[in-house]
Order: structure tokens, then sequence, then C-alpha cells
């Protein structure tokens, strides 16, 4: 997963919702500020890759397991075993996001 690419926004605000979180509670696991998170759900680009590792690192802390093809992209969220996927959340590619 590259925390640069287009798609990563759509990736968090799925995977907040697919644990529950609040832009609030997230940003706390994280360490960044609430509006870095909303800036970053609304589509700004914000240029600080610290940032968006912090986000990448809580949400993967918390079994969230992020996936990208040249179709489609999305999140699962893992239970106590990597193999079983407790939800999950997919997105199709536009050909022109790649």
């Amino acid at each position: 997963m590259d925390i640069l690419d287009p798609i990563f926004p759509l990736q968090v605000r799925a995977a907040r919702a697919l644990l529950g979180w609040s832009q609030k509670q997230l940003a706390e696991r994280a360490g960044v500020s609430e509006p870095f998170v909303n800036r970053l759900e609304r589509g700004e680009r914000l240029g600080h890759a610290g940032k968006l590792s912090m986000l990448r690192d809580a949400l993967l802390q918390a079994n969230v397991g992020f996936f990208t093809t040249e179709t489609e992209f999305g999140v699962s969220l893992h239970g106590t075993s990597a193999s079983e996927i407790r939800a999950e959340w997919r997105g199709r590619r536009d050909k022109q996001d790649q």
C-alpha cells in the first residue's frame, strides 16, 4: 500500500468505519490531529509522509489490512488470526486513477 496513492484517503475512511472509530479516535491512536484526519478524508493533498505513516501504522495495529490492485482497492478487518476476515470494504479503480 502506498500512503501517497490518491486511494489511501478512501482506505483510511473505510478502515475507520469498519473499526467504528471517529476521526478523533483515529487521530488520538495515531498521534496526529483530528483536523489532519478530516482534511485527508476530504481529499486534500497532504504531503506529510510521516503523519500518513502514523495513520497507516495505527490502523495496521488494529488488524486492518490494505489491498490495492490494478482494478480494485480496499481494506479488511482481521480477527485474531490473519486469515480470519471479520469485515471488508472494496472499491473499483477507474482507468484514470492508474
